[in-house]
């Protein structure tokens, strides 16, 4: 069985234990790639995430599975994330891909981020205007308190409405 495991990619544990080679558990998320370390199982992990297998977001840093798409003016949406263990003062950069803009477009968002049950912590709505170009948009100095969710309004306004253009927030970190 340990000749298997020294052979084929993929698996770990080359001892004599009664499992013997076990197949890696990378997270196809946090992890670089599907391959582990032979002696542990350890897979190399992006910045971010941290566990054996990648898949545990450490503090300060957060995910959100799939996309949303903000595509009616004047219609909130709302995304919520995992809050922090710990309170503190925190930066969230929101990964944002303008669909169909043209080179005219132009929308204004306004973000507000809130935890509800928050006894210390209040945050001001941020502005941004977004055009075709706009990758990130980055909230300074957001204060969270440890273990309650944080979610995000958003209020889409489109400048000139052309019923064509959507922005789809692809990630939260």
């Amino acid at each position: 069985m340990s000749l298997i495991c020294i052979l084929k990619d993929g698996y770990f544990n080359l001892t004599v234990a009664p499992e013997g080679c076990q197949e890696c558990q990378c997270s196809p998320i946090g992890s670089l790639s599907s391959q582990c370390r032979r002696d542990n199982g350890q897979c190399s992990c992006k910045q971010g995430f941290s566990g054996r297998a990648c898949s545990e977001v450490e503090d300060g840093y957060y995910i959100k599975p799939g996309g949303q798409i903000i595509d009616t003016p004047g219609r909130e949406g709302t995304i919520t994330i995992v809050g922090p263990k710990e309170e503190g003062k925190f930066i969230i950069v929101l990964d944002v891909d303008p669909r169909k803009f043209s080179k005219g477009d132009r929308w204004t968002i306004i973000v507000k981020p809130y935890q509800t049950g928050a006894r210390r912590c209040s945050n001001r709505q941020h502005e941004f205007a977004i055009s075709q170009d706009t990758q990130k948009l980055i909230i300074p100095d957001v204060c969270l308190e440890a273990g309650l969710p944080i979610t995000l309004e958003i209020l889409p306004r489109p400048d000139m409405p052309t019923g064509f253009s959507h922005i789809l927030i692809s990630d939260v970190s």
